[in-house]
């Protein structure tokens, strides 16, 4: 599924505690358990106070979402440990790490959260309409332009 070396630290955790998530709540693995781990988590606070974004009011928005996605569950084996994850998530990963490969570089928490702001993503399928997460992002301002914007406006470590 996801390659862990192909992410930075920040990144790496915040798919782990995505992954976590999912087994708690008993789900497949998808991209809203990547989307709560990183906005709950405080991953991305710098990223959003740039933004004036309340993590918090975000998270508790997606939060409605939990136990309603409903998408194409695949098998997948990590390291002896059988887990179910999503088809949406399977495409985010490839998307994200295809762009990791052709930049040549380690996928970021920035890069993450990019890739949840892409109108072009599926929505997840939910009853009773599909949910985008980009759209709900966009509603609090979370939008590909502007988390591009505070990523070149915040120093680098």
């Amino acid at each position: 599924m996801w390659n862990p070396e192909k992410y930075d630290e920040k990144a790496r955790e915040v798919m782990q505690a995505s992954s976590s998530l999912a087994k708690k709540d008993a789900k497949p693995w998808s991209v809203y358990h990547v989307a709560i781990a990183l906005l709950d988590s405080g991953h991305v606070t710098d990223i959003l106070q740039s933004i004036k974004v309340n993590p918090q009011q975000v998270t508790e928005c997606l939060a409605l979402l939990r136990g309603r996605e409903r998408t194409c569950n695949i098998r997948s084996y990590n390291s002896g440990d059988s887990f179910e994850q999503s088809f949406d998530l399977r495409r985010f990963v490839s998307k994200i790490e295809a762009e990791s490969d052709r930049l040549n570089a380690a996928v970021r928490r920035g890069d993450l959260l990019l890739a949840l702001t892409d109108p072009q993503r599926d929505p997840i399928d939910i009853s009773p309409a599909p949910i985008d997460i980009a759209s709900i992002l966009a509603n609090f301002g979370i939008t590909k332009e502007a988390v591009e914007k505070a990523l070149t406006d915040i120093p680098k470590p």
